[in-house]
Parts: structure tokens; C-alpha cells; sequence
């Protein structure tokens, strides 16, 4: 199961990822950040309750995240659990995008 919010806090439009991202989540994952993305400013992806990721989730992450990188807008990546840091740590994720965007608590 996976849930899904987004809000603005502090000029940040924050995207909030829950429970399982995986290959049968991934299509409402992507339709719901095409719906909620802002033109400009922060992107905050708040991970804290992500209990689960697997390739396909972390691939459509990742494609979100190479995007709005070239394109030169801010992202952030938060309150990231051990587990699934260590799943975008071993995909080289974080070295390929830089360590910057990935915190493990809060924005």
C-alpha cells in the first residue's frame, strides 16, 4: 500500500511517500507527482514513513531526481529510514546526484 500527501510548509512544496514504493505503486506514484509538482522552487520528497522500495520505485525516483537536478531546481530528500537509504546508497544514487540532497531527518 502506499500513501501519498503534499503540502507547502516553510516555501517548500513538500511531497510525503508512505508505505511500499514498488512496481505495482510506481504508476500512481508518478501520476500523483505530475499532478502536485511546483513550476519552481524547493521540492522537499519527505521519506519518513517509506517503509519499502524496490528497483522500479527507486528508478522512478531516481528519474524525478536526475530531472530537477538538470533542470537546476532545488530538491530535497528527507527524514530518509537506514533501510532505505542503504537501497539508494548501494544503487549509487546519492554519489551520482550529490550527498547534498539527502538528509536523514527533517528539511
Amino acid at each position: 500500500m502506499l500513501s501519498l500527501s503534499v503540502s507547502l510548509e516553510d516555501q517548500a512544496t513538500v511531497l510525503r511517500v508512505a508505505g511500499e514504493l514498488d512496481l505495482s505503486t510506481v504508476p500512481e506514484f508518478k501520476t500523483f507527482y505530475e499532478k502536485h509538482k511546483p513550476i519552481n522552487g524547493l521540492i522537499v520528497f519527505d521519506l519518513a514513513g517509506l517503509e519499502f522500495v524496490d528497483s522500479t520505485g527507486v528508478g522512478s525516483l531516481l528519474a524525478i531526481w536526475k530531472d530537477l537536478n538538470q533542470n537546476q531546481q532545488p530538491f530535497s530528500v528527507c527524514n530518509l529510514s537506514e533501510d532505505v537509504y542503504e537501497v539508494l546508497d548501494v544503487m549509487g544514487v546519492p554519489a551520482f546526484l550529490g550527498e547534498e540532497h539527502f538528509k536523514r531527518s527533517s528539511f
